[in-house]
């Protein structure tokens, strides 16, 4: 895992949002969503992650198995050990943060 690549993301988020998620644009965001703690498997948002962070072992397609579920919510709280907690207190937050910080192309 390339530990310089979310220590990147987390710095461009605390730039952007000073206070984190409890920056008061981000609890204007965190309104419309409904946050809870399950892994959501997004397909743009996963293969961006996988992708960014150039996981080699995982792969994404349109009906993923178990397999690749338990490979992926393992990546995703490995990476969430890397950053500050308050970035991380669900998964959808943490996911939401990934979203927002990853370059798109």
């Amino acid at each position: 895992m390339n530990n310089k690549k979310i220590k990147n993301l987390e710095e461009k988020f605390f730039e952007t949002y000073p206070e984190g998620f409890n920056d008061p644009e981000m609890i204007k965001v965190s309104k419309k969503h409904n946050l809870e703690k399950d892994l959501l498997i997004k397909p743009t948002t996963t293969k961006s992650i996988l992708n960014y962070f150039e996981v080699e072992d995982i792969k994404y397609n349109s009906k993923p198995s178990y397999e690749f579920y338990s490979k992926y919510r393992d990546f995703i709280n490995n990476l969430k050990k890397e950053v500050t907690p308050s970035l991380a207190p669900n998964n959808p937050a943490f996911l939401g943060f990934l979203m927002l910080t990853i370059p798109k192309k």
